[in-house]
Order: C-alpha cells, then structure tokens, then sequence
C-alpha cells in the first residue's frame, strides 16, 4: 500500500504543479508535507478517480454517450481526459474540476497523436515530441 501512496503522491505533484506555483518552489520537504495533507484528505474512491483517464471528445455511442463525465469530474472520479480536442472544450472542463470538485484537484490531458492522427501520413511525430 505505501508504494501506491508514494506513487499517488508523485501523480498528484504532476498534476498539481500548474496550480500551485507557490508551492513548487519551496523545499522537497515542503512539497511532501503538501501532498501528504492532500492524500489525507481525499477518500478512497477519490485517489481510485486519479487513476481514471476516461475517453471524451466528439464520441457520441455507446458507453461515452451514456456517461456522466462531468459528474464523474465533480465528484473526484476522474483524473484526466483522453481525446478531448479544443481550447474552450478543454478550458470548460479543466474549470469544472478546478472549480467544482471537493479538492480541486486539475485534470490531464492525453491524445492519441501516434494513431491516425487526423488521418495525416506521415504523422508530425517530432512536432508532438520536441514542441516545435
């Protein structure tokens, strides 16, 4: 179990160093304090939500279209979103979580960029990885 936490806990510094800039600069000691407190407040279920990537986006069958993300969000069940494209669609639900959820806590975003990537050949592999 504390090799879960420990890896929970270097998640949630990922996670979080965009919106605790304050706390990023402070000391190792510092920041393991930080996310000791978090994870002493989150329930089980919560850090079970971290670990969620659910896939969004423009999917309108089957189970995307039945599920509740954004109450998923709210609630702490989510840890991120796989797939979901656009500035406003990403900004709306970076600010349900940050707003809305018990803790705060932002969400991740990952893109299946190596996958037929907007039906582009060949994919702009180097762009994705070097950020040019």
């Amino acid at each position: 179990m504390s090799k879960v936490i420990k890896k929970l806990s270097i998640l949630f510094a990922i996670v979080l160093s965009g919106t605790i800039s304050v706390q990023a600069q402070k000391s190792p000691q510092d920041m393991n304090r930080f996310i000791d407190a978090l994870m002493k407040k989150m329930t089980v279920d919560e850090k079970i939500g971290q670990l969620n990537l659910p896939v969004t986006g423009d999917i309108t069958t089957g189970q995307a279209k039945s599920s509740d993300i954004a109450g998923k969000i709210k609630r702490g069940e989510v840890g991120g979103l796989f797939n979901l494209k656009g500035v406003e669609k990403i900004r709306d639900v970076q600010k349900l979580a940050v707003e809305n959820s018990r803790l705060g806590i932002p969400l991740l975003f990952g893109m299946d960029v190596i996958h037929g990537y907007e039906t582009i050949f060949p994919i702009p592999l180097a762009y994705h990885v070097r950020g040019i």
